[in-house]
């Protein structure tokens, strides 16, 4: 479970329920129990299920169910040589929270990879946590191995500019491997030819899509995790599901918006002003937006007319075949900014804005 920090936190949550709507689909939401070094009480989880109430017609699930599944996938990929075992200098912490192979060591000294928890104390490569510097040993590990694939016509990706993102860690992973098992016990483990291994949680986390639906999927996450969205597309096509729909949506950076301004949209009176706001007030000509205190401060205005745009939004709807009709739609979103500067001017007016007169003609 993560901290919420702004109440932006909620983006990908109130654009996946917006996706659902669209498509007329099931939509479910994850919550992460697995992945931390902290254990949370039932109550502390109710709390947290509690902060997306205001998120229609989800289905709310937990990694910790599709443990199961997860392990059945893993040994699959085994058995079809799309998972290998190999021997690899690793170097791990006291604790198990820091973990890298050589080559993943190599990197960190190059760009700096891994300095949420790892730090550089005289020449030694230290936890920051328990504080006890790395040893380097031998360990046998579960690899991903990345083949020749291609952005099939299974494959849809919005907005297209992500699509040089796909085809780089294509290009740069082919040929390669990817570790996703670890040395300390995740609470996750597979029997493989005989050895036991602990997988990697963020590895159960790119399945979870797949295993959710064995038909069309759509797949809503920021662009900061783009490479998690490409390696559910890889397994996507190595297992071949049918298709898989990816949304990237921008990081939104709020460091030009008053705290005043942030409190108003974290306040759960205010959800529908935030839902907007994420829907009709953030572009999407670029992976981070910058946004600004007049956008937020209008959507905030009571001279919007939020339930009338509420109506307006979700009087949409498509199949899956329409999908590049979707992607016209969610552009037109960043065009109706425009719009309601033309609805202060004569309120009530957007009834004949590009939006509802492309509603009309799907």
């Amino acid at each position: 479970m993560k901290e919420m920090r702004t109440p932006f936190f909620f983006s990908t949550a109130i654009f996946g329920e917006y996706m659902a709507n669209l498509f007329q689909s099931s939509y479910y939401l994850g919550i992460n129990s697995l992945h931390s070094f902290k254990s949370y009480s039932e109550e502390e989880y109710s709390n947290f299920e509690k902060k997306f109430n205001f998120i229609s017609n989800k289905t709310l699930y937990y990694d910790r169910d599709y443990i199961h599944d997860f392990v059945e996938l893993v040994k699959q990929l085994y058995e079809t040589n799309d998972i290998c075992i190999m021997n690899k200098p690793t170097a791990v912490c006291e604790c198990g929270r820091a973990e890298m192979t050589q080559s993943e060591l190599n990197r960190f000294s190059k760009d700096n990879v891994g300095m949420q928890l790892i730090e550089n104390r005289e020449g030694e490569l230290t936890c920051r946590y328990c504080e006890k510097k790395l040893i380097l040993d031998n360990h046998e590990s579960l690899y991903l191995s990345f083949k020749e694939i291609e952005l099939s016509q299974n494959t849809e990706i919005y907005p297209s500019y992500l699509d040089s993102d796909f085809n780089h860690f294509r290009k740069s992973l082919l040929n390669s491997q990817m570790r996703i098992s670890r040395v300390r016990n995740t609470g996750v483990s597979a029997v493989i030819n005989n050895r036991l291994f602990y997988l990697d949680i963020d590895f159960l986390w790119k399945t979870i899509p797949l295993l959710l639906c064995k038909q069309h999927v759509v797949v809503v996450a920021s662009v900061k995790h783009m490479f998690s969205l490409f390696i559910i597309n890889y397994l996507a096509q190595i297992i071949k599901r049918n298709k898989v729909y990816f949304i990237g949506l921008p990081f939104i950076e709020t460091e030009s918006v008053r705290k005043d301004v942030l409190h108003f949209l974290s306040d759960e009176k205010h959800r529908k002003a935030l839902k907007l706001l994420v829907l009709l007030g953030v572009g999407w000509s670029q992976k981070n937006i910058r946004l600004q205190d007049s956008t937020c401060k209008y959507f905030m205005s009571s001279r919007l007319k939020n339930d009338e745009l509420f109506e307006f939004l979700s009087n949409v709807s498509f199949d899956t075949n329409q999908w590049h009709e979707m992607c016209e739609l969610i552009t037109l979103h960043t065009q109706l900014q425009n719009v309601l500067q033309l609805k202060k001017k004569n309120p009530g007016n957007y009834k004949s804005t590009t939006m509802l007169n492309y509603r009309r003609n799907i």
